[in-house]
């Protein structure tokens, strides 16, 4: 299931365990990241396309809130981490 949280997150739920889940975040990032060049005039600018993404699996008895908290927190995580490598 794909659903847009708001602004410019998006929401997918996966019926898969965690490393499932990994696998097809590995294959989005390799299909859809990356750089592009957009087709507008003489001197078409190019585009990076990236975001961050935060990964987490539902725990017995946990509820939506705490399972949207961790992967907010899984995402800024992300968002962090990629930053510092970009600024090496």
């Amino acid at each position: 299931m794909v659903g847009r949280w708001g602004g410019d997150e998006f929401i997918v739920v996966l019926d898969s365990g965690l490393a499932e889940a990994q696998s097809h975040i590995e294959r989005l990032q390799k299909w859809v990241f990356g750089e592009y060049t957009v087709q507008l005039g003489t001197d078409p600018p190019k585009v990076n396309m990236d975001a961050a993404l935060g990964l987490v699996e539902w725990q017995p008895r946990g509820t939506v809130k705490e399972v949207l908290g961790r992967a907010d927190a899984a995402k800024y995580q992300e968002k962090t981490a990629a930053r510092v490598a970009g600024e090496r």
